[in-house]
């Protein structure tokens, strides 16, 4: 069978050549390539130097950290090995985004709204029940370490950064927070 047009290009192309998506009629997307559903999403850096932002989706190309903004998903472009997604900023700036920076460093919410949303919900407070300390903007912790001692139940909930919460029997009885002190 005789193929012609994209779909030949991305078949021969798989390895080695430049494959791209974008919002193309008829253009079938090479399996390789992932985050399709993104293109045309809105997506925020989540915080100052977690993405490199670069003039062109080639490794040699000359990248900047970029530490604000919104920005859409334009498209996907794999050269190669690495995945690279084309985004086009608020203030008109088009570029390329590494897949790691990508998913790492950026988010479907907005910053801002996220942090209105985590001082409403505030801290972890001494008294609080786990399903509490859920609720606030600490969130779930990604461990728990249980200790059963002779007449209670001992949690230490371990969050990112340093943060530990613990529980005696359900209760928060102890919050502890590493860093500098201000």
């Amino acid at each position: 069978m005789h193929k012609s047009g994209l779909g030949a290009i991305a078949a021969i192309c798989l390895t080695g050549c430049a494959a791209t998506i974008t919002a193309t009629e008829n253009a079938p997307a090479p399996k390789a390539l992932e985050h399709s559903e993104d293109i045309g999403a809105t997506r925020w850096i989540k915080k100052p130097g977690s993405i490199q932002f670069c003039d062109s989706p080639y490794l040699a190309a000359k990248c900047q950290h970029r530490d604000t903004g919104k920005f859409i998903v334009d498209g996907i472009e794999r050269p190669g090995f690495t995945l690279f997604v084309r985004v086009r900023f608020d203030d008109g700036e088009l570029g390329y985004v590494p897949e790691l920076d990508y998913l790492i460093g950026t988010s479907t919410t907005d910053p801002a709204v996220a942090a209105a949303e985590c001082k409403r919900r505030g801290d972890p407070r001494i008294g609080m029940t786990a399903a509490q300390v859920a609720a606030t903007c600490w969130g779930k912790p990604e461990n728990v370490n249980r200790t059963i001692v002779a007449g209670s139940t001992e949690d230490q909930y371990v969050y990112a950064g340093g943060r530990y919460v613990y529980l005696r029997n359900g209760v928060v009885n102890a919050i502890q927070a590493s860093g500098s002190l201000r």
